[in-house]
């Protein structure tokens, strides 16, 4: 009599483990990215991200009214980052853990709507190269 010889070996319970555990981490981190999270505009790029969180969860900016927003980009150093937008004051700066956040202020006038939108642009210097990231926020009119 042959002995069938099997084409797969088990899998041992550490690879079992580990791949349950990348499984759950993966879907708990993609569900948190979906979820409870109205108004962050993100840019990601290879390593670095870049979020724009308006006040209070907000989903666009009122028209002369006084808005604030955070800016808070990873694996970007923040001396070397620039906000440029009509009208935009740094409030307060802070790097903690690995994360930057940039908190501003800005009253968005008729002159600096573009198609019913407001442009902020992020500048960062990387290994002596310019980089550009453009966030188009929506404005409500009164």
């Amino acid at each position: 009599m042959t002995k069938i010889k099997r084409s797969y070996q088990p899998i041992k319970m550490k690879n079992l483990t580990l791949l349950l555990f990348l499984t759950f981490t993966t879907l708990s981190f993609a569900q948190q990215e979906t979820k409870g999270i109205a108004s962050p505009h993100v840019i990601k790029n290879k390593k670095t991200t870049i979020t724009l969180t308006l006040e209070n969860n907000a989903t666009a900016i009122e028209l002369d009214k006084e808005t604030n927003f955070t800016v808070t980009t990873i694996r970007m150093n923040p001396k070397k980052t620039s906000i440029i937008g009509s009208g935009i004051s740094i409030l307060h700066s802070e790097n903690a853990l690995g994360k930057n956040y940039i908190q501003c202020t800005t009253t968005v006038t008729e002159q600096a709507v573009i198609d019913g939108h407001y442009k902020i642009l992020i500048w960062y210097k990387h290994k002596k190269k310019y980089k550009t990231y453009t966030f188009l926020i929506p404005v409500k009119t009164n």
